[in-house]
């Protein structure tokens, strides 16, 4: 590890630093009333500072030179562990006591935080070139992760509600809600919305 990288990762780590320090001690709800300015904070950096730079970041990417071999390194052992964890916790608990326990266990073990520390780590320690890699893991990881482990859970909730069997009702209503829910997340909506403003002929 290079001084400037070390600096860098310093830098990250102080300022994470300084953030549990506020929130532990309570310095930025301090004298106000009923209002959560923690929570005001991270809903702005979710909802607007971190898809801005997603859909900034993502018009930018040259999609001719994308690292698959770094995607398929990266989703093959996370997919993996996910399911690992799921079938684990699926033949320890079943679906008799809660259903939602064995996708929620897995999700809990493989997902990451790619986003609200990734991209600032990512961005820190390597710059737009290493924010171009990190990118395309992130428009991935939670289409991906959140997809498969909520068409597991829903498929867990109808098989406790009908027995053995899944009805289609149910799981196309699992699908449809999935492919909803995807499309409107903060974080993969302003990466589609970069990837269909990067295919306009003048960009």
């Amino acid at each position: 590890m290079t001084t400037a990288v070390a600096i860098k990762l310093l830098a990250v780590l102080l300022t994470a630093a300084l953030g549990y320090g506020a929130g532990r001690f309570r310095l930025l709800t301090a004298g106000a009333s009923g209002s959560d300015a923690a929570r005001v904070l991270s809903n702005a950096a979710l909802y607007v500072f971190v898809p801005a730079l997603l859909f900034r970041t993502t018009v930018r990417i040259d999609y001719a030179h994308m690292p698959w071999r770094i995607i398929a390194a990266y989703f093959a052992p996370v997919l993996t562990v996910a399911f690992l964890a799921y079938a684990w916790h699926h033949v320890r608990g079943g679906v008799a006591a809660a259903a939602a326990i064995p996708a929620t266990r897995a999700m809990a073990v493989a997902f990451g935080n790619s986003v609200q520390l990734g991209i600032p780590m990512a961005t820190a320690l390597f710059g737009e070139e290493g924010l171009a890699i990190h990118i395309p893991l992130v428009s991935l990881h939670a289409l991906t992760l959140l997809s498969v482990l909520t068409v597991l859970v829903e498929l867990d909730l109808a098989r406790a509600a009908h027995g053995r069997g899944t009805d289609r009702h149910s799981l196309r209503r699992a699908l449809v809600t999935t492919l909803r829910n995807t499309l409107l997340h903060p974080v993969l909506l302003p990466v589609f919305a970069g990837l269909a403003w990067h295919r306009r002929p003048y960009c």
